[in-house]
């Protein structure tokens, strides 16, 4: 009880601790001459970003269904090809 009472206070501590991809993908931003949070492909705002999201979310659950399905060795209940 005493070790998750620590894990909450120091993660709503707020600290500024910055994890290791922003520090190094802004530090190679800087070294390349551009802002760091600046994006090369933006897709966070709008339509487009929101179809990409989704196809790209289908694209890997169907590759994990796949990869899971033979990882596995279990039968698939689907039709045979």
């Amino acid at each position: 009880m005493a070790a998750l009472v620590a894990l909450l206070a120091v993660g709503m501590s707020g600290c500024s601790y910055e994890g290791i991809d922003g520090t190094i993908f802004g530090a190679e931003a800087e070294r390349a001459g551009r802002p760091p949070t600046d994006s090369i492909l933006d897709f966070s705002q709008g339509e487009f970003g929101l179809g990409m999201t989704i196809l790209i979310l289908f694209g890997l659950g169907f590759v994990a269904g796949r990869s899971w399905e033979r990882l596995s060795g279990v039968e698939s209940d689907a039709l045979p090809r």
